[in-house]
């Protein structure tokens, strides 16, 4: 892939089709992206009243609506409050 090709102007369709997961499963619809642009959520252009996004802005994208993982970390007993609080008075 080239410079000009991370630059060149992808359609709402282009881009729901880069969102395919490859698998088969559900992906996003036009709609999903095209609120997200409206709303400013993503970055995109307008260009003759009709949004586009570069690759580049599909990958900003992408990271926006990422979470990255958080550590849980286990009780010393193995249960929640609540399990415990059952388990006493039904013990």
């Amino acid at each position: 892939m080239t410079v000009i090709d991370d630059l060149k102007p992808l359609s709402i369709d282009e881009v729901v089709a880069l969102l395919q997961p490859s698998d088969g499963s559900r992906g996003v619809s036009k709609k999903f992206v095209v609120n997200r642009l409206q709303a400013r959520k993503w970055p995109g252009v307008k260009l003759s009243n009709k949004w586009h996004m570069t690759r580049a802005q599909v990958q900003k994208a992408l990271d926006i609506e990422s979470t990255s993982p958080h550590q849980v970390s286990a009780r010393p007993s193995g249960l929640s409050r609540r399990s415990r609080a059952k388990f006493e008075v039904a013990g």
